[in-house]
């Protein structure tokens, strides 16, 4: 099933992305996205065919897109930082809280972009950043472990 996922940043610009639907249920969506040309995402190379298993879920601070090779190796595991995570019949939207967190496998989580945040962010967003980020860094080990358990067993069965 088509669905769409509209991300909108601090800035205020709106993306939007056709995927698939993988599952969805209260408390958790799947959606998927095969790359049609060649990526290259905080220095983690990522092929024509690699395929996002994108995992959000309703009462975390991030969201986390899978990356897998097409010769099924993961490629890494990147935390979104997020807040408004809203959920319609044939779409998600959520805000995009710039810093994001990069899980290359067999190394330290590395925090990304946090220079790119705004100058004039108000002290309340910045607290919520800080959070999310102490969040996703606590659960990283869990959550990739879940994460690459639930990917393997969605794309043995697709």
């Amino acid at each position: 099933m088509q669905f769409l996922e509209i991300k909108e940043t601090l800035g205020g610009v709106r993306k939007e992305f056709a995927c698939a639907l993988v599952r969805r249920d209260p408390r958790q969506v799947v959606l998927r996205y095969v790359l049609d040309r060649s990526a290259r995402v905080a220095g983690v190379d990522l092929p024509p065919g690699t395929v996002t298993l994108a995992y959000y879920w309703a009462d975390r601070p991030y969201n986390v897109y899978h990356w897998v090779r097409p010769d099924g190796t993961t490629a890494a595991w990147y935390f979104n930082l997020s807040a408004d995570l809203r959920i319609s019949d044939h779409s998600l939207t959520w805000r995009d809280l710039t810093v994001d967190i990069l899980v290359v496998p067999g190394r330290d989580p590395v925090v990304l972009d946090e220079d790119e945040l705004p100058p004039d962010l108000s002290p309340e967003i910045r607290a919520q950043v800080d959070e999310a980020c102490r969040a996703a860094l606590r659960d990283a080990p869990d959550v990739i472990a879940t994460v690459e358990s639930e990917s393997r067993a969605l794309l043995a069965s697709s």
